[in-house]
């Protein structure tokens, strides 16, 4: 699977990637699907890279979360590579 990130304006990328992942794995703990978790990793790496440093960005999980549901804009990817589709409700690319 493929999540675009989300529209912000970037500070700083200290700690995106550890931000993302734990994002992700945050997520599956908490029981949400595989797509939601895709999302919600790239709603936290949104928030880490809005400030300069690899932890004051972050937000409490249920901000994070109102985030995403208030229809924030993700930046375009587009796939060029056989087999991938774009689900356009959940905005994520997958194989198939």
């Amino acid at each position: 699977m493929w999540a675009p990130c989300f529209q912000v304006d970037v500070v700083g990328a200290t700690g995106s990637g550890d931000a993302t992942i734990a994002g992700f794995l945050s997520a599956l703990l908490r029981g949400m699907s595989i797509e939601d978790a895709m999302t919600a990793a790239v709603a936290v790496g949104a928030c880490n890279v809005q400030a300069a440093d690899a932890l004051s960005g972050i937000r409490p999980w249920e901000e994070t979360l109102q985030r995403v549901a208030g229809g924030r804009p993700r930046r375009t990817l587009t796939l060029a590579s056989p087999g991938w589709r774009l689900d356009a409700t959940r905005q994520l690319w997958a194989r198939h």
